[in-house]
């Protein structure tokens, strides 16, 4: 299945930076911070390494398969019985670019798998107990294989690229000095004659000569959030969401709007804000949003479960808060129900029947689903939504 090899992505990502930092102008290479760009081409063109989901256990199901087959002169209907094995694995950005390569080592056990949306690797094997044994273990064996090419293949990112960038700077000023000091050794004097004064001439265009051209417009721009830093976000709300599951009996009694502000705080106090202080600020009565001088471009709500009606509703909301140019967005869930599996399996289904939901229904983990939805007033726009939900039920004494 592969395309070509890990090593070959990184030749070819090398190569792509090369490009990227001579296409940028000379004044821009010129006021960079060389680290600073260092840090984004590498986050741009880092590959993850393939890491086993360990909220999630890998699940072995038979898997039935029936063909029809000639055989004297009559159809014969065969029946195929396999083992179908799904490995659990997390799926930050680019790890398909991982799966979908070869490693540089190779051994013969190498076996045939498939990544499925929701970060599975999904592989078949014969269904006795010693095969699908030695069917993870090979799995696990070039999975350490591409992590070893990719751990390898990042360092050498990392080595080379601030070199990439001064070499760039390095020419640029190369270059600006030479032209000043050619400019410099141009010396043609003018010189008055002293009978005849040499009238001033205007050098400049006759205004009825100039080209009529409209003015240039600066292009506004447009901030975007791509899944990595979606992700980055959801991770740290879910971590706060853990804590109030720690300690129910001290949240369960707030509102909701008492439990978006704790997440506001927090989330203030690690990502970087503006003159205000706030990246992240309330604009209703239970949203939160990324705030940024040109927008916002991220929108939170936090609901308390009362059941499918009320989550398709609240799903409703947020559509309301976002816009067409958005990609992403977020729900908390808070339950103070019994019975929370009840309510996640509620919630998956009610997810799926939601008037705007298109596909990609995936369970990210226990408490995170993800899914796509068509934007409501345009059904070629879709948003991807991550449902967070946190359990918040206080068993009464």
């Amino acid at each position: 299945m592969s395309k070509s090899s890990i090593s070959d992505y990184y030749r070819e990502a090398l190569e792509n930076i090369r490009e990227e930092v001579l296409s940028k102008s000379d004044e821009y290479i010129l006021g960079v911070k060389v680290d600073e760009y260092s840090d984004y081409l590498y986050s741009k063109y880092e590959l993850p390494k393939i890491e086993k989901d360990p909220s999630r256990e890998i699940i072995v199901e038979q898997e039935k398969t029936f063909e029809e087959i000639d055989a004297f002169k009559r159809k014969v209907r065969t029946e195929t019985v396999m083992a179908k094995i799904s490995y659990p694995i997390l799926s930050p950005r680019l790890v398909a670019e991982v799966l979908e390569r070869s490693a540089s080592s190779w051994f013969a056990g190498i076996p045939k798998f498939e990544y499925h949306m929701g970060g599975w690797i999904v592989l078949k094997t014969y269904p006795a107990p010693d095969e699908i044994e030695t069917a993870i273990n090979n799995l696990s064996q070039i999975i350490s294989l591409k992590n070893a090419d990719v751990e390898k293949g990042n360092a050498e990112l990392r080595r080379t690229i601030p070199g990439i960038i001064k070499e760039r700077v390095e020419k640029v000023r190369s270059d600006k000095e030479a032209f000043e000091r050619a400019v410099q050794q141009v010396k043609i004097p003018l010189k008055m004659k002293p009978a005849d004064q040499v009238p001033v001439i205007d050098l400049q265009i006759r205004k009825e000569l100039k080209p009529l051209m409209p003015p240039k417009a600066e292009r506004p721009k447009e901030f975007v959030l791509d899944k990595t830093h979606v992700l980055t976000i959801i991770g740290m709300i879910d971590k706060i969401g853990r804590q109030f599951e720690v300690t129910p009996k001290v949240y369960s009694n707030l509102e909701e709007e008492n439990l978006r502000d704790i997440i506001l705080s927090n989330l203030n106090t690690v990502f970087e804000g503006s003159a205000t202080g706030e990246t992240f600020s309330k604009l209703g009565k239970t949203d939160i949003h990324l705030n940024i001088t040109q927008g916002n471009i991220l929108v939170a709500e936090c609901k308390y479960w009362e059941g499918e009606k009320a989550y398709h509703e609240a799903i409703d909301q947020l559509f309301r808060y976002l816009t067409w140019r958005q990609n992403y967005g977020i729900l908390i869930a808070f339950s103070r129900r019994q019975r929370f599996t009840q309510v996640l399996e509620t919630a998956k289904k009610g997810i799926k029947a939601h008037k705007t939901y298109k596909s990609g229904f995936a369970e990210l983990k226990m408490t995170h689903f993800e899914s796509r939805h068509t934007f409501p007033d345009d059904n070629n726009k879709v948003i991807e939504i991550h449902h967070l939900f946190y359990n918040l039920y206080v068993l009464q004494q």
